[in-house]
């Protein structure tokens, strides 16, 4: 099961419990839900990029492509950072989780400065790379905002 279909089974778990008065709805299961459908969004996205990328070696096509990948990373690294009051413990799981993310980004700025493809075919598989990198540091970094993992364990209950 790939990790859209996981997060898609979570949202219809959740809402089927929620629908169905199984658990009592409360604002922790409306924030899951809310962060479920976010992170759904953010990996369709993704994966309209990975399938639209070029396939070409023509660098001024491909500036485009990855100018459009490149903007949507950076927005999702700046959006919802909030969630519930955070600890001193939390505060530093949060700060190094957006160092991470922040870290893959700027490696993979660094490697596509220079992109040159030497195939048509190697830009879509690099840019494929690069989304998989970031969407890894980026669930990490939600999660110290949203634990939908440990809201779907209590709301299992």
């Amino acid at each position: 099961m790939t990790m859209l279909e996981k997060l898609k089974t979570q949202r219809d778990a959740l809402l089927a419990q929620m629908e169905t008065g199984e658990i009592p709805v409360q604002p922790k299961h409306l924030w899951a839900y809310q962060e479920l459908l976010y992170r759904i969004e953010v990996f369709e996205v993704m994966q309209m990029f990975h399938r639209s990328a070029p396939c070409t070696t023509d660098t001024k096509v491909l500036c485009g492509h990855y100018q459009m990948v490149d903007a949507y990373v950076h927005h999702i690294t700046l959006e919802r950072q909030y969630g519930k009051p955070a600890d001193e413990n939390q505060q530093k799981n949060r700060q190094a989780a957006i160092d991470s993310l922040q870290k893959v980004n700027e490696d993979y700025r660094r490697r596509f400065s220079s992109f040159r493809p030497s195939t048509a075919e190697l830009y879509g598989k690099e840019i494929g790379n690069m989304i998989q990198c970031v969407l890894v540091a980026w669930l990490q970094y939600r999660n110290c905002y949203v634990d939908v993992n440990e809201i779907m364990k209590e709301a299992a209950k």
